[in-house]
């Protein structure tokens, strides 16, 4: 019995060792996806819609710096449709499972694979004077539904630290055709998605050879900060504008010109830096922040004038991937936000009401309670701690749950841009 008993043992070393090997990391990000859509009659244009991803990743090496990285996720999917009168706002949830070969190399990595998907539901959300409301997407079943299964190619790069954080950007691309039926009829649907994902590879990490100093280093890696400053803000009719901007529009019979102009603002909170390497970091904040828009209405039929003021009480948190020259510094990344109160003031010819809080979700001309986008930052770290900074952010997420007609579907997005001041606590470096 001992004689079989020790080569099996000896068999399965091989195996235990890598298994040991394999690593498994949660993961979370932002998805932007669009579908392409195309029939023998139109071919209809449809812009990025922003979603999240949530799932798990794996590390199964394969010798050489080669590495295969299977995953599964949650992902909202979807797109925006502007038409002349109505903004269809389409959400998919899939589940996919990607499946990327990679290549490593000081920490930056490189892959390409396939994924295979999985639609589970969606709503579409029609904002249009004749077409309004929401409505759920049909999945499988009788023709011109969406397709419930889905496969493309996948590309992804990024970078991995020694202790398991990671931080990636990933690039899908469908060949399914997701629209079900004859495509003379139906048309042809295809799927497109990229993002931003951060993860941690979870399991056992080398050993240093000397865990004391280890320690000392890791906590220097490690730094906080208090921080504050200048916002300068809008929520425009078109993605990104901090500037001031004139728009023309229609109300019943009369033409209406609207401009809509910047607000001044603050931000102050804490901050945290987390060293990668000698010139790249993870910089991240909690901050209060004051958002805001004004905007001057002017009836053309009956003249009358309208000032209403909105500002945005929002608690932030980005997270920027920054680089390093000296003590000058430059980064970019996602930020997330909910706004937890807005109050303002409404003018008519002249004579002002204050407006109460209003912060509601799915009702129309108020501020949605979740806002997400992409950001950029530049600044310069003095020795002694002290810090500026400036900053640019430009929102993904329709501001309002419902976008007035009036303003012929134009949705709108938050903007903002400013300075702030900060100071690194603890022990500085010298």
């Amino acid at each position: 019995m001992k004689n079989a008993i020790l080569p099996a043992l000896a068999l399965l070393l091989p195996l235990n060792a890598a298994i040991a090997q394999i690593k498994i990391a949660p993961e979370f990000g932002l998805n932007l996806s669009t579908y392409t859509a195309s029939s023998k009659y139109s071919e209809p244009v449809a812009t990025v819609k922003p979603g999240f991803r949530l799932g798990a990743v794996g590390n199964i090496p394969l010798g050489g710096g080669f590495y295969l990285q299977p995953s599964v996720a949650f992902v909202q999917n979807g797109y925006v449709q502007t038409e002349v009168d109505n903004v269809n706002i389409a959400t998919i949830n899939s589940i996919e499972i990607p499946v990327n070969v990679t290549y490593k190399h000081n920490g930056f990595f490189v892959g390409a694979g396939e994924y295979s998907g999985i639609n589970v539901s969606g709503k579409r959300r029609n904002n249009g004077f004749f077409n309004h409301g929401e409505s759920p997407i049909e999945i499988g079943g009788k023709p011109g539904t969406l397709r419930r299964a889905a496969m493309g190619f996948s590309f992804t790069t990024g970078y991995e630290t020694p202790g398991g954080f990671f931080a990636r950007a990933y690039y899908q691309q469908g060949i399914t055709n997701e629209n079900t039926g004859d495509p003379e009829i139906y048309g042809r649907l295809h799927h497109t998605s990229f993002g931003l994902a951060t993860g941690y590879f979870i399991g056992k990490k080398a050993t240093p050879k000397n865990p004391g100093n280890a320690a000392k280093r890791s906590e220097k890696n490690v730094r906080l900060a208090i921080q504050a400053g200048g916002n300068l803000s809008n929520y425009a009719c078109s993605r990104g504008r901090i500037r001031s901007a004139d728009y023309t529009f229609f109300h019943g019979m009369q033409t209406n010109k609207t401009r809509v102009a910047p607000m001044l603002g603050f931000r102050a909170g804490v901050a945290a830096e987390m060293a990668i390497d000698k010139n790249a970091a993870l910089q991240t904040a909690l901050s209060f922040v004051t958002n805001g828009t004004k905007s001057t209405t002017e009836a053309q039929a009956t003249p009358s004038s309208i000032v209403t003021t909105s500002t945005i009480s929002t608690i932030e948190l980005p997270l920027h991937f920054v680089y390093k020259v000296k003590r000058f510094f430059i980064g970019a990344g996602p930020y997330v936000a909910l706004n937890i109160s807005n109050k303002g003031t409404y003018a008519y010819n002249g004579e002002t009401t204050p407006l109460k809080p209003q912060m509601k979700l799915n009702n129309s001309s108020y501020f949605k309670a979740w806002d997400g986008g992409l950001g950029a930052v530049l600044g310069y770290a003095h020795k002694s701690g002290l810090f500026i900074k400036a900053h640019y952010q430009a929102g993904l997420l329709p501001a309002y749950a419902d976008d007035d007609i009036d303003f012929r579907a134009r949705v709108r997005y938050n903007a903002n841009c400013g300075l702030t001041l900060g100071y690194f606590l603890g022990k500085k470096n010298s």
